[in-house]
């Protein structure tokens, strides 16, 4: 168990979990999944100062591109294509955080008490089942993928001028 974590590229999942100690469990890519002491908004927030900027001027910018307000994803190092999108409200303590990159697919499922959920597989096989439609986790993964063509800028792509002239994409 860790009292703190910054999210990497290796970052999967951040899952909400109720214990009198922990408030995180975290899915890493080919790690076994580990516990942590903070809350996965706390994780989001610290993570997001250490990528550059805060979470609140992070949502006010996806918000001006997506003219969305609600469960929006945030791109926390968006040059390297980190990306979380919440499967609640960020205000609501069940919710967590998936990234984007690290979904493989994902469908219905029911749990022991035969409620629907979405299980999702990860990159390295690794499954979770949310509490969530499959509905709205597919377009939580929609808001992501636009979110990404928004935010990630790959600094070696260039275009060309009408002149001919290279100059880097904006």
């Amino acid at each position: 168990m860790k009292s703190d974590y910054i999210i990497n590229g290796g970052t999967m999942a951040l899952i909400s979990v109720a214990h009198e100690t922990y408030g995180t469990l975290v899915y890493e890519c080919n790690e076994k999944p580990f516990y942590v002491v903070a809350r996965p908004q706390e994780i989001i927030n610290d993570s997001c100062v250490e990528g550059g900027a805060n979470y609140e001027g992070r949502r006010e910018a996806v918000m001006h591109y997506s003219k969305k307000r609600n469960k929006l994803p945030i791109p926390i190092y968006p040059e390297a294509r980190v990306i979380a999108f919440p499967t609640h409200s960020p205000k609501n303590f069940v919710c967590s955080w998936i990234f984007y990159d690290y979904v493989k697919f994902f469908g219905r499922t029911h749990n022991s008490e035969g409620h629907l959920h979405t299980e999702v597989t990860f990159e390295d096989m690794q499954t979770y089942s949310f509490d969530v439609s499959v509905h709205v986790f597919d377009q939580q993964m929609l808001k992501a993928s636009h979110c990404i063509s928004r935010f990630h800028k790959n600094k070696f792509i260039t275009k060309k001028r009408k002149k001919g002239k290279r100059m880097r994409q904006k």
